[in-house]
């Protein structure tokens, strides 16, 4: 356990490790300095409501006894809340310390009562103070209560000066010795006509210790903000810590500082004037209660309002959501209620509490494509508001896109369509076609044997073959003359002269071709294909197969554009697939 170098007058903070026992006083130092706590006092009596007015007229009491409570501190005295232990706590000293229990015998029964005790006891003194308040002004001891106003001023304060929410109070953990000083009196007694509060609205708080463990971690989240102004303070002055700082050394540290300084002051005056505020009218006769008001968005409880009505009095609330949001359902005292966007306490007589629950808008895309392709995802897809939401278009082999329709309409998109900060339904339809291809297709200047093996609108054999001298004849138990040609059938043509044929249509990388129990003249696909790739359904080969140039000739693969001779079992299909794909 290492040991801190000497600063205030406080007993070392620390955890108990066993068998490890160490006690050290160190010199003292105000939080905000006088001038500090002043300001705090005065300036949280502008937030006061008029109905507090005789408490508001006594400002300069407040703060002329800021500092009271800093006059009582006796080092010697180890009991839970002497005063020495009241104005700080070294929140970051303990284990998982943003999930500390806020109630003190949870504290004392996970850390023991000394340990607390050392490591400060400011949320909790807050908290007595704010008892013994409520307490003397439901007494009308009202120059007692003006007293007591004063300290609870003094430790909000406090409670608001990053530097007493830390172990690392004095920065000598971090090679920034004398920072306390330097940065909540020196710099404060400089700039301090800088700092102007402005009037906020008070809020009851329902539970101040809560309230208090909340502006104690905002504060402890500054703690580094100011080291790392101290060290910049430092190498823009050039002081090396000897001696007093020079005025650059404050102004630089000011510069980095002002803004959360000017917060953290602005915020402690309606904190306090809040706890004033709270204690004021929990000490009044039963002639008010209380409404808490909390939403759940995203399973976040959040306590949005306190509302202090009169008692046998009505009070609506309507609520609205944020964009992208609705309101789900209601509770009032747990209980849910019909109404989903507004609500009436008629005759109050008692306390309650109101819960909203909002849950995000959600969207559904319907994404659907043709055959021949995929669409990643597809289906329905729901999608909260704002999200975005990418598909992915993939044509099978030998497949393009033919068509992509967002919401009805083409786009350009081929590949992927993304739809950006979803606030509505939206469908994507995504249509795939056969590549388009060129083929030749040679012919004789004799009979010759011929299949389409593309798909072709316009498949007219006066279109297709303008120069074949014959009709064209396909074969179905005997020879049958066709205007058009369709693929996975085979044709005889005849033409004159040799020649090369060209046809642009869609490939047909694989065929599915109805046979006769008999003789069938077949087609082709675009690729050649083995006859052992050829798959028979529901019938067996009884034949080679048999192609034709000038004569028959057994072939052992199909070839693209010709057409070929083979006998089948029975009435089946034949299915072209070229088994290397």
């Amino acid at each position: 356990m290492h040991l801190p170098k000497k600063r205030r007058q406080y007993p070392l903070r620390f955890i108990v490790f066993p068998f490890l026992f160490t006690f050290f006083t160190v010199t003292v130092s105000f939080s905000w300095g006088s001038t500090g706590h002043k300001k705090i006092n005065l300036k949280a009596v502008m937030h006061l409501p008029e109905t507090m007015s005789d408490l508001k007229a006594d400002s300069l009491f407040y703060r002329d006894h800021a500092s009271d409570a800093d006059g009582r501190k006796n080092y010697s005295d180890t009991a839970l809340f002497q005063e020495a232990y009241r104005h700080y706590i070294d929140i970051d000293i303990y284990p998982n310390y943003q999930s500390l229990p806020h109630d003190l015998d949870s504290m004392i029964m996970l850390y023991g009562r000394s340990t607390v005790r050392n490591n400060g006891t400011l949320p909790w003194a807050i908290v007595l103070t704010f008892d013994s308040l409520v307490a003397q002004l439901s007494r009308g001891n009202i120059a007692k209560a003006e007293s007591t106003m004063s300290d609870l001023g003094h430790y909000v304060g406090d409670a608001h000066q990053p530097l007493h929410c830390t172990k690392n109070y004095d920065g000598d953990e971090t090679g920034n010795d004398g920072i306390h000083s330097r940065y909540e009196s020196s710099m404060i007694n400089s700039f301090q006509s800088s700092i102007i509060i402005n009037w906020d609205s008070v809020q009851y708080i329902a539970s101040p210790l809560d309230y208090a463990f909340e502006f104690i971690y905002h504060s402890n989240s500054l703690v580094d903000s100011i080291l790392l102004a101290d060290d910049y303070a430092k190498s823009v002055s050039g002081w090396n810590g000897a001696g007093s700082p020079p005025t650059s050394y404050y102004n630089a540290l000011w510069a980095k500082t002002a803004q959360f300084t000017k917060e953290q002051f602005q915020n402690a005056t309606v904190a306090l004037a809040s706890l004033w505020y709270s204690a004021w009218l929990n000490a009044q006769p039963a002639l008010y209660d209380t409404i808490n008001v909390y939403s759940v968005v995203n399973s976040i409880t959040t306590h949005l309002d306190s509302s202090v009505v009169q008692s046998g009095s009505d009070t609506s609330y309507t609520f609205t959501p944020q964009t992208g949001y609705h309101v789900d359902s209601i509770y009032v005292d747990g209980i849910k209620v019909d109404s989903i966007t507004s609500y009436t306490f008629y005759s109050i007589s008692s306390n309650h509490t109101i819960t909203v629950w909002y849950s995000i808008n959600t969207y559904i895309i319907t994404a659907n494509a043709s055959p021949y392709g995929t669409l990643i995802p597809s289906g329905a897809i729901v999608l909260p508001y704002n999200n975005s939401q990418t598909f992915i278009i993939t044509p099978d082999s030998g497949y393009t896109v033919d068509n992509v329709l967002i919401d009805g309409l083409p786009v350009d998109s081929t590949s992927s369509y993304t739809f950006f900060n979803v606030q509505q339904n939206h469908s994507i339809v995504v249509v795939f076609k056969r590549i388009s291809m060129l083929i030749r297709i040679p012919v004789t200047g004799k009979w010759n044997m011929i299949s389409i093996p593309l798909e072709i609108p316009d498949n007219r054999k006066t279109t297709l073959f303008p120069t074949s001298t014959s009709q064209a004849f396909a074969f179905n138990g005997s020879y049958v003359p066709k205007d058009s040609l369709t693929h996975g059938a085979g044709f005889w043509l005849k033409f004159d002269t040799s020649e090369s044929i060209t046809l642009v249509g869609e490939r047909i990388d694989d065929d599915t071709i109805e046979v006769k129990a008999g003789w069938n003249l077949i087609g082709s696909t675009v690729d050649t294909i083995l006859t052992t790739c050829i798959i028979f359904l529901s019938t067996t080969i009884e034949s080679p197969f048999f192609g034709y140039d000038n004569g028959y000739t057994q072939s052992d693969a199909i070839a693209p554009g010709k057409a070929y001779w083979v006998k089948v079992s029975d009435d089946g299909q034949l299915i072209l697939k070229n088994c290397g794909k």
